[in-house]
């Protein structure tokens, strides 16, 4: 049960640093970033930090919950309410894996025609 999560998160670090190199590879041949807090961040010189400070808390909590996966796995199987919390973390995690594929595919292309 655990695992699946914790894969979810260590792709989705992965995801975070393309999207952090298709991003400046992208803005440093010209092109401009069209997300406006990720626009923001670059401007401020603070997009790398935010990058990689997301990266780091997907990887620690990876970690954490395989550290602590037969806790996790007793809650989860004693607690309805444990039980769908736990799935409705693993469906946002699925979806914003979903989102960073089509984000760092984007960039690629865009990197692509530039």
């Amino acid at each position: 049960m655990v695992w699946k999560l914790s894969l979810m998160l260590i792709l989705l670090a992965n995801l975070n640093l393309a999207d952090l190199l298709t991003t400046k590879l992208g803005v440093a041949n010209g092109c401009v970033e069209m997300n406006p807090i990720a626009a923001y961040l670059l401007s401020l010189g603070k997009f790398e930090i935010y990058k990689l400070t997301g990266t780091l808390v997907a990887c620690v909590a990876s970690i954490a919950f395989v550290s602590i996966r037969d806790v996790i796995d007793e809650v989860v199987q004693s607690s309805a309410i444990a039980k769908r919390l736990w799935e409705a973390s693993n469906l946002l995690v699925a979806v914003a894996v979903l989102s960073y594929v089509a984000i760092v595919i984007n960039n690629v292309i865009i990197l692509v025609w530039s």
